[in-house]
């Protein structure tokens, strides 16, 4: 009798345990609303497909990025997207939709947006979704992009780590390279209570996707961010910080 106790309470401890995890992972490989898409009618427009998670989601990165190209100067720009919560490259390629995405239309960009911790966890995997993204991309003429993250504080993640992965892969491919994290950490170097993360510790604050799109408008359309607009996502003394950190080039 005292071992089916224990043998029940075992059990029901365990349930207790996978019960907890499915709450806290319920919405992880959910689909997310294309709420990102910027739609230009010229044939002359540039077209953007971002293939990603949350990360590209959350705050909408491809809104703040077309909000601060066009700050400067008029740009017809098209972007949609293909986002599934807490997804992998490797899961998006599973599924089907970026795939059928890509071939569907003539784009110029596709931008990948890796899960956070897959390139240190999982670099072959991380490689070989990459490679396999990147050919499916040159069918169509287009140019792979890949979105560089930062380090998640909630797992101790190594940056050193994380950014040789990053580079190894865009070397392999020939892909251009958003270095977002390496910017991030500079300017959390600079200010260290800067708010870059949320309270999770790895998605970001529109803080941290303004400066996640500071990146990616100077990489790709040539803009300085030292000037641009704070679009009310950047605390106006947070301002020059962020865009200091995102210079790239002195």
């Amino acid at each position: 009798m005292r071992n089916l106790s224990i043998a029940i309470g075992v059990a029901l401890a365990f349930a207790t345990l996978v019960g907890v995890w499915l709450f806290l992972h319920r919405n992880e490989h959910r689909d997310l609303a294309p709420r990102n898409e910027v739609v230009s009618t010229s044939e002359n427009a540039t077209k953007i497909l971002f293939v990603g998670n949350s990360h590209t989601a959350e705050n909408s990165l491809p809104q703040t990025i077309a909000a601060l190209a066009r700050a400067r100067t008029p740009r017809e720009l098209t972007f949609k997207d293909v986002l599934a919560g807490g997804a992998t490259l490797t899961e998006h390629l599973v599924k089907g939709e970026a795939k059928r995405a890509i071939l569907a239309e003539r784009w110029d960009y596709v931008v990948l947006q890796e899960q956070g911790l897959e390139p240190t966890i999982a670099p072959r995997k991380f490689e070989t979704a990459v490679r396999t993204f990147d050919a499916l991309i040159k069918q169509v003429g287009a140019k792979t992009v890949i979105l560089q993250l930062w380090p998640r504080r909630d797992q101790n993640q190594s940056e050193r780590e994380l950014d040789q992965s990053y580079h190894l892969v865009a070397r392999a491919t020939g892909a251009t390279l958003i270095p977002a994290g390496p910017a991030w950490m500079r300017a959390l170097k600079e200010k260290p209570t800067l708010p870059l993360y949320r309270e999770d510790q790895y998605h970001p604050t529109t803080t941290g996707t303004y400066l996640a799109a500071c990146v990616f408008v100077e990489m790709m359309f040539g803009e300085v961010p030292d000037g641009l607009p704070g679009l009310d996502m950047v605390a106006p003394e947070d301002l020059p910080v962020v865009q200091r950190a995102c210079t790239l080039k002195p």
